[in-house]
């Protein structure tokens, strides 16, 4: 099943948000890893993931008002590796200062229409 409420929240907030960004604002949204790196049972993850990702970097062309949208795109946080970690073999979680730096670029820095990876 295709997980329609985590993608269809976030274009939602971008679409009917962007009009009470104030000019040169940014919206950020949040994808992950399993777009890139498969997982089993994470196909509608990887569709969720794949799709927020190309909305970004669509929608910065539409967006106007200089309001910049990105996304970020994290492996597992550590805080909650020990609930992850089966599904996630062979992958190495990413601690929260990475990810909140990746935020941080994304809302105070001038780029839009990317995806800020921190894997």
């Amino acid at each position: 099943m295709i997980k329609r409420t985590e993608l269809q929240g976030q274009v939602n907030l971008a679409l009917i948000g962007h009009p009470y960004v104030t000019d040169g604002g940014s919206i950020t949204l949040t994808s992950g890893i399993i777009k890139e790196a498969f997982i089993p049972e994470g196909t509608s993850s990887a569709l969720v993931n794949g799709a927020i990702e190309s909305f970004v970097a669509s929608a910065a062309f539409e967006i106007g008002s200089g309001i910049r949208i990105n996304a970020v795109s994290p492996n597992t946080l550590a805080g909650s590796w020990d609930a992850y970690a089966p599904s996630f073999r062979g992958f190495i979680p990413v601690g929260d200062a990475p990810v909140f730096a990746a935020y941080e670029k994304s809302v105070f820095g001038i780029m839009t229409g990317q995806t800020f990876k921190v894997w």
